[in-house]
């Protein structure tokens, strides 16, 4: 078969694909906070992954970051956790899972993954990050409410959305979002 030749890459046979740096070196420079975030996120794609996706699994993956001192990793590794009760609670109707306490554990991972990173890298904006992981908690809040499920089991979930919102207070260009907290003081959930 014929090689290809990249530069700064060693010869390809023509049916392997291209491999490709995830990171261009102009974001390197330009934002070294940000590519150090990407990257993480490129380590927490390639990641292999159980057969069965569940949150717990996704814990177990943040775990293993942590204990490998990878917290850009772990912190995508986290915000999957929240995706799969989404998943679980907003796609699946809650055939299997119920929201309540018994999800604080994961709740926790996911702050605490937000507040390591920002410890870390104090000037590295999350506000992208943390937005996505409000609006699933958000949904998560309003499908269980709209199923009756009382507000204080919904309370963990509302809190660590707060808790995000706040992530970037101290950053310009980040707003707060709007009316977080008067969620639990009105009525039933609108139909």
């Amino acid at each position: 078969m014929a090689a290809s030749v990249v530069r700064g890459q060693p010869p390809r046979r023509s049916n392997e694909p291209p491999t490709r740096d995830p990171i261009p070196a102009a974001r390197v420079r330009q934002d070294p906070d940000r590519t150090w975030l990407i990257a993480g996120r490129h380590r927490h794609r390639t990641t292999p992954r159980p057969t069965k996706e569940t949150p717990e699994a996704a814990a177990q993956g943040y775990w293993a970051c942590v204990r490998d001192g990878d917290s850009a990793t772990a912190l995508y590794f986290a915000m999957d956790a929240i995706e799969l009760l989404h998943h679980s609670y907003v796609f699946s109707s809650m055939r299997r899972r119920m929201p309540g306490f018994d999800d604080y554990p994961l709740l926790r991972i996911c702050a605490t993954a937000f507040a390591t990173v920002k410890a870390e890298r104090p000037r590295l904006p999350l506000r992208p990050e943390a937005s996505v992981v409000i609006a699933l908690l958000d949904e998560i809040i309003d499908v269980g409410r709209c199923e009756r499920i009382s507000d204080t089991s919904l309370i963990v979930y509302q809190t660590l959305a707060d808790e995000l919102d706040q992530v970037d207070e101290h950053h310009e260009g980040t707003p707060p979002r709007a009316g977080t907290v008067t969620r639990f003081r009105g009525g039933p959930a609108p139909r």
